[in-house]
């Protein structure tokens, strides 16, 4: 199976969303895509 992750543009202004506010890296892209691709699947990251 193809799969696509995909990682969107957020603002967080007036938001009271507890992670970082700052732009970081999606790391959990990265360990779903390990993990797809573990068990046989294509997955592809679009940051957004």
């Amino acid at each position: 199976m193809r799969v696509a992750l995909i990682n969107p543009n957020w603002s967080f202004e007036g938001s009271i969303y507890f992670g970082c506010r700052e732009p970081h890296l999606p790391l959990e892209y990265g360990y779903a895509k390990a993990l797809l691709a573990r068990a046989g699947h294509t997955a592809e990251i679009f940051d957004a």
